[in-house]
């Protein structure tokens, strides 16, 4: 009769033991990938399980299962004999998202047009309103949140649960690449404002042919000015090390 208590306490703690853990493992995922989103915690830095589990005070338990997480989004990378390290983005990178991006969003805006509620636009109307009330001289972090959180309503309006979720593995590359970037005043008036306020309105309307158009050539300039961008800081980077290379003239 002991033995068999004892058994079953031993099963209650061990299932008591998984929601917290992973609660941990989540809390540990979320500000870390805020960090690496920010830029807080730098492209290739080091990311040691003991430095980061004295750091939250947690066993390395959950940082290992937060760094898989984030490894799975493509922010961090394992590398033998270095442990988990910050990702840098690179050219390549940056072609990879756009080609997902491209195919999973054009379904998202599609399903969007079809199934889309008056409280999916009434949502949509609201992140565009206080982005147009931010102006072009905004944090590019808080520009970037209400890019992505557009973008992320229309995957909401699409109910489509598996084509969601590869946004949700997606969502934290494209954050950091929208950080990065030179919010100009062109950029946030004829891009951020007027391109999605377009889209918002062919979703509205229910015109699938025309907004998944319309979400393509949206995507395809970002691409490009991403691609530009990453272009000018490579080059800028192959310059920097040349000269140093050279030593003083």
């Amino acid at each position: 009769m002991d033995r068999r208590n004892g058994q079953q306490q031993g099963t209650a703690t061990a299932l008591g033991e998984g929601p917290a853990r992973q609660a941990v493992s989540d809390t540990v995922a979320d500000r870390l990938r805020q960090s690496i989103i920010g830029g807080a915690i730098p492209p290739n830095a080091n990311l040691r399980e003991l430095e980061l589990a004295a750091a939250f005070n947690v066993s390395r338990g959950p940082i290992r299962e937060a760094l898989k997480r984030l490894e799975r989004e493509g922010l961090v990378v394992s590398r033998r004999n270095h442990g988990a390290v910050v990702a840098a983005l690179t050219l390549t990178d940056l072609e990879e998202i756009y080609e997902t991006r491209l195919a999973l969003e054009g379904l998202a805006v599609r399903h969007a047009a079809r199934k889309r509620t008056l409280a999916d636009l009434a949502a949509m109307a609201s992140v565009l309103d206080e982005l147009a009330d931010l102006g072009p001289n905004a944090h590019p972090t808080r520009v970037a949140e209400l890019d992505i959180a557009f973008h992320h309503l229309i995957y909401v309006a699409a109910r489509h649960k598996r084509v969601e979720a590869c946004w949700m593995t997606l969502k934290s590359q494209v954050f950091k690449s929208m950080v990065s970037r030179n919010v100009t005043e062109r950029l946030f008036s004829e891009v951020l404002v007027a391109q999605h306020q377009h889209i918002r309105a062919l979703i509205a309307a229910r015109n699938e042919t025309e907004a998944v158009a319309a979400i393509e050539v949206h995507l395809r300039e970002a691409y490009d000015r991403m691609r530009r961008f990453f272009a000018e800081r490579e080059a800028q980077a192959v310059g920097g090390l040349a000269a140093l290379e050279r030593g003083p003239a």
